[in-house]
């Protein structure tokens, strides 16, 4: 499934950059997973090839309470969704209304106030010339936009030749422009 009305075979590329555009990493799945499952995987392959980011950023789908809390507290696990419930008294009928908070909305909470942090904002800005711009020529100039192959081992085979050439072509780019 591509969404709800589309039954077709699509896929969906996940990378990771450095604040050069350099590709540090890249996950192929099918595309009816949602992305917020792939921050976790993604961020552990960097850290286990390269080093710890200092700093991340990312994009609203990878919003989430579980996610903020990984990056946050800087945990390797797997997480659930856990959900604390608080009673408020009103004037309803029995009295209370029964609020649902996540246990990990303070990390929601913490990020949203990191967002503005003008440090925060200029790490942010510079995806449209990172990951963005990585994402944009894979598409347009190195052909994934469209796929001919079949399956995730042949798609993830493609995804890392082509970042690989992306990132030799970036290399000889600046060698060229130092000689």
């Amino acid at each position: 499934m591509k969404d709800e009305r589309t039954k077709q075979f699509a896929y969906s590329f996940h990378a990771t950059t450095d604040e050069k555009g350099f590709v540090l990493g890249t996950i192929v799945t099918p595309r009816n997973m949602h992305d917020n499952h792939l921050l976790q995987p993604l961020f552990e392959k960097v850290i286990e090839k390269v080093k710890k980011p200092l700093a991340i950023a990312a994009y609203a789908a990878y919003k989430t309470p579980a996610i903020t809390n990984f990056l946050l507290e800087n945990q390797m696990q797997r997480f659930g969704l856990n959900v604390r419930f608080y009673r408020k008294c009103t004037e309803s009928k029995n009295h209370q209304k029964l609020i649902q908070r996540h246990i990990w909305e303070a990390y929601l909470e913490e990020v949203e106030h990191l967002r503005h942090n003008d440090e925060i904002k200029q790490i942010y800005a510079r995806r449209k010339e990172t990951i963005k711009r990585v994402i944009a020529d894979a598409k347009e100039k190195h052909g994934m936009r469209w796929t001919t192959l079949r399956g995730l081992k042949k798609l993830s085979m493609q995804a890392m030749l082509t970042f690989a050439s992306m990132n030799l072509k970036k290399l000889a780019n600046w060698t060229w422009k130092m000689v």
